[in-house]
């Protein structure tokens, strides 16, 4: 595999969150991933507009857990919270960041996370995924979890390979190159191992099944910390990204 050194050089990484008892874990796994490419962190908390519209309507209730009464929830309530959320985020990147000395901007919008998130068009996209784990691999398991890259030998996947080498090196992980199947993954296959040999990167190669559902229950099935894939537009084989960022344990780097 060849590509120019610019080519494999990082500006900026960026970070969506929201509303989710996962977002710190999405902040700490995109802090390490600036600080392993040597990029800028910006952060983009993302207000659900949905649940603002939600909050609009005359139904609109909450159960409180104490005492499981319900009461209306008012609009301003809504509101109230995600600028309590989106301040506590923002605490908490400038401390964490701070002391990884990375770069960070934040800022704030409305919308659908998935859509804000790619609307950026940033070089790397964490995102949390709904059943993210640990980005640390702190699972009780005595073998610390590989970071994974899916490798299909596009532009951008050569690009998600090198950032999740560097995030490896950086973390003293092995490296897991997945492999979508296809008439393609031989000649993939073969230069994914090529690329470990010459950059001295521990780490292996699978080969995927070919189709899509086959394909995220593999991705699904492997316990990688991390897992980067190049964005839809740019890889030969189109990922469902909304499919898996619903279905991963683990974040999701999206990568351009």
């Amino acid at each position: 595999m060849t590509a120019p050194t610019d080519a494999l050089r990082f500006s900026r990484v960026l970070v969506a969150l929201a509303v989710s008892p996962h977002s710190r874990a999405a902040v700490e796994t995109a802090i390490g991933l600036a600080a392993a490419v040597g990029a800028r962190l910006d952060a983009l908390f993302v207000e659900d507009a949905n649940l603002v519209r939600l909050g609009a309507l005359p139904f609109a209730s909450e159960t409180s857990a104490l005492t499981g009464m319900r009461r209306t929830l008012p609009p301003a309530d809504i509101e109230r919270a995600l600028r309590v959320e989106a301040a506590r985020l923002e605490r908490l990147l400038a401390q964490a960041a701070g002391a990884a000395r990375v770069e960070w901007t934040f800022q704030v919008a409305r919308g659908e996370l998935l859509a804000a998130a790619t609307a950026q068009a940033a070089e790397l996209t964490v995102l949390a995924t709904a059943r993210h784990a640990d980005p640390n691999g702190r699972d009780r398991r005595p073998v610390p979890r590989p970071v994974g890259a899916l490798f299909d030998a596009s532009a951008a996947s050569r690009r998600g390979l090198a950032a999740a080498a560097r995030l490896a090196r950086a973390a003293e992980r092995s490296l897991l190159i997945l492999v979508p199947g296809g008439p393609g993954a031989r000649a993939a296959e073969a230069e994914a191992r090529a690329w470990l040999v010459r950059e001295d990167v521990p780490g292996r190669t699978l080969v995927l099944p070919p189709t899509h559902a086959e394909l995220h229950a593999a991705l699904r099935g492997h316990r990688t910390s991390i897992l980067t894939v190049p964005a839809p537009e740019t890889a030969t084989l189109a990922t469902d990204l909304a499919a898996l960022a619903a279905e991963l344990a683990c974040p999701l780097v999206i990568v351009r």
